[in-house]
């Protein structure tokens, strides 16, 4: 049983005639099933609860990025395969996963070709791209044996399971059951900035961090969009993230 969770910013007008095209193309392919609009006149994460618990083998966001990580943590909890209609520009974690846009999404969505992913935990929080600090003073101990210190030199680290971004796509492999750190100098100030082997070679390979900081202002950004503050915790999660993936995935 499918059951589909429409984000809340998908209630402006402007995209009524894309719902109505997709919620048609569903029903060609024999795939319909509960639909939920989510809103801000009840508690989020209680409801999301509410719909994880209803017997349903695959729960589809219809929605973006962000969609995707409001709801990662009771996904992989519930133990729940994910479905992604991606609609807008915002959707970068779907083009990584060959996941087209809107009807031909729903197309993917009934091939049902399903993909394990690793996944990362912080601060009590599951994560399937990134953590990222920036900032002088911040260490990190790495598999409790060695510990890394940012230097004037150094503008941010970043804790890897996979990446978005363009030639680094290949690198971070979500299915190798490894975390990658990396760090970055001022003059390298993203993953674009790097070649390709001094990619490779710089890279460590971890399960489990610590990362500290001598400022108790200092915070990690978590896939590109939530906050936490150190000091905290990352480690290789023990689960990982069921999702249905198209054939041009980049994995």
């Amino acid at each position: 049983m499918y059951q589909y969770i429409y984000d809340g910013f998908l209630s402006d007008q402007k995209y009524d005639k894309i719902l109505t095209r997709i919620e048609s193309k569903l029903t060609d392919l024999d795939i319909k099933g509960r639909l939920h609009k989510l809103t801000v006149q009840r508690s989020f994460e209680n409801y999301l609860k509410e719909i994880a618990d209803k017997k349903s083998d695959c729960l589809v966001i219809v929605g973006n990025d962000d969609t995707l990580a409001k709801i990662l943590n009771i996904v992989v909890e519930k133990n729940i395969v994910l479905g992604i209609i991606p609609i807008g520009n915002k959707n970068r974690l779907a083009d990584f996963m060959g996941i087209h846009r809107e009807e031909k999404a729903c197309e993917i969505l009934a091939a049902r070709k399903i993909e394990e992913l690793d996944l990362g935990k912080v601060g009590g929080q599951y994560f399937l791209s990134s953590v990222e600090v920036e900032g002088e003073g911040v260490s990190i101990l790495c598999n409790n044996k060695y510990e890394i210190k940012t230097l004037k030199g150094i503008q941010k680290i970043g804790i890897y399971n996979l990446c978005l971004e363009g030639q680094a796509q290949n690198i971070f492999n979500p299915q190798d059951e490894m975390l990658e750190l990396l760090s970055f100098s001022k003059n390298k100030k993203n993953i674009f900035n790097f070649k390709k082997k001094e990619l490779k070679e710089t890279l460590i390979k971890i399960k489990q961090a610590k990362i500290l900081s001598s400022s108790k202002t200092t915070s990690v950004l978590v896939d590109g969009s939530k906050i936490i503050k150190t000091p905290v915790d990352v480690c290789l999660a023990e689960k990982k993230l069921k999702i249905v993936v198209g054939k041009g995935r980049k994995f």
